[in-house]
């Protein structure tokens, strides 16, 4: 799904498209991060952690150079930036939360 919103930021926003391939390619990144719950390797999680402020710089020095209105600029974060970060703290915690579900 969010990559279907990024392909239409390439189609009808024209937002450049380096920035979206960079931040499509740190979203698989988390995604295969998701994979190894409930048991998170520590360097793959730092490494995710830097690619995250990678990212959050990346589109914050789009969005100082360009004219948006701030929630146009928020709701870009909460909708591609940030929803699949906070789907792996939220499988993470349940994940602990569940009897029998870390066998």
């Amino acid at each position: 799904m969010i990559a279907i919103a990024h392909l239409g930021f390439i189609l009808f926003d024209c937002i450049s498209f380096w920035r979206l391939f960079v931040s499509l390619s740190i979203l698989v990144l988390h995604y295969r991060l998701h994979l190894d719950l409930p048991k998170i390797p520590l360097a793959p999680a730092i490494v995710n952690i830097c690619f995250s402020f990678l990212n959050h710089f990346i589109w914050l020095s789009y969005f100082f150079k360009t004219n948006h209105h701030l929630w146009e600029v928020i709701c870009f974060y909460v909708l591609i930036i940030w929803t699949v970060p906070i789907s792996i703290a939220i499988s993470y915690s349940t994940a602990e939360l569940l009897p029998g579900f870390c066998t």
